[in-house]
């Protein structure tokens, strides 16, 4: 079962936004097999043992694999009460075998759970003496924990269990654990965040330059998809941001100067330019946003970010909001259309123009 993962490259916040800063695979890989660049992400084949843990960690579903397809093993475990899930290396007896646990992502764990279906995950306790080392363990664990988060929020539903060898149902066993990995997951992470650079440039920067994104269309998230189908919208709580659910709100300051490249570079269309004759506006679809955090690197004037808490309400189909909008007007010299927060009668070429104009002339 060690195959190596294909690649979407164009899925990857590296290739949308060439500066982008994500180490997410790279964070989750226990073989160094992941080469990160401005041009995207590739894998180095002579190193990967095929663990799938790039697949988990990646918020944009760069990665794929057979073995850990989401619909595949929702159609096995169908019309089931129970099924069993094990690591391929433990070589543990079970109804589906893939090659990590960690691999499993949060939002497929909780769906299966939340159709009433009992889990067991064979081999866990095979995780210290396994080729892929801690970092299995650790995002296994972290993995439940969002699980368990979203079975707090979600009071009213009813959950099945997620049971592992020797010990009682994740949701009751194994706290310390849990919460060590948790803080270890967050360590490493730390680089990583709301996708914000470490060096953040002026407020009073340049835009984004247009070479730095490159053009891909929007996919949509099936592992968003899955948690929309959790029925969360009712929940009583809010959920706090987790490192390991492909899930995000935004918010916006003022500030924002219309250069549309956090729109350009949104992964899944989360982030949309809407406008017409007379104004321009940028939408967010929430159900769409998988917290990628590459919206909050392009934004230069930095007045774009990621919140802490996802309302219950963004887990409900509903249309984009407007975070913000500009007028347009025509240029009085070159007639063209172009969207200001000024008075301004001259879009920025022709004001440019005009500006090296006197420069050169007085």
């Amino acid at each position: 079962m060690s195959v190596v993962p294909e690649i979407q490259a164009t899925r990857c916040v590296r290739y949308r936004f060439r500066y982008s800063e994500c180490r997410r695979c790279d964070q989750a890989c226990p073989h160094d097999a992941i080469r990160l660049s401005d041009e995207g992400v590739a894998i180095a084949s002579e190193r990967c043992r095929g663990c799938g843990l790039c697949i988990s960690a990646c918020r944009t579903e760069t990665f794929t694999a057979a073995s850990l397809a989401p619909l595949g093993l929702i159609d096995k475990a169908r019309g089931r009460t129970s099924f069993s899930i094990a690591c391929a290396p433990s070589g543990a007896d079970a109804d589906s075998n893939v090659p990590c646990l960690g691999a499993l992502g949060p939002a497929l764990l909780a769906y299966l759970v939340k159709q009433g279906i009992e889990l067991s995950l064979a081999g866990s306790d095979h995780c210290v003496s396994c080729v892929h080392g801690a970092r299995g363990s650790e995002q296994l664990a972290i993995n439940l924990d969002a699980v368990e988060s979203l079975r707090v929020a979600d009071r009213a539903g009813q959950w099945a269990g997620i049971s592992l060898p020797q010990r009682a149902s994740a949701k009751n066993t194994q706290g310390d654990d849990r919460r060590a990995a948790r803080r270890q997951f967050f360590r490493r992470f730390s680089n990583v965040g709301d996708g914000a650079p470490r060096s953040k440039p002026s407020t009073n920067g340049p835009a984004t330059p247009l070479r730095a994104i490159r053009a891909a269309r929007v996919t949509p998230s099936a592992q968003r998809d899955l948690l929309q189908m959790l029925g969360l919208s009712d929940a009583e709580m809010p959920l706090a941001a987790h490192p390991s659910l492909p899930a995000g709100d935004i918010r916006l300051e003022p500030g924002c100067t219309g250069c549309e490249a956090c729109a350009r570079a949104c992964p899944t269309g989360a982030l949309q330019v809407r406008e017409n004759g007379t104004a321009w506006a940028l939408g967010f679809e929430a159900a769409l946003c998988v917290a990628c955090g590459v919206c909050v690197e392009t934004c230069q004037p930095r007045v774009l970010h990621l919140r802490e808490a996802v309302a219950a309400v963004q887990f409900a189909k509903r249309e984009a909001v407007a975070l913000h909008g500009l007028p347009k007007r025509r240029c009085t010299r070159c007639d063209r259309s172009f969207i200001t927060a000024t008075d301004s009668a001259l879009c920025d070429v022709c004001a440019g123009d005009e500006q090296d104009f006197d420069a050169i002339f007085g």
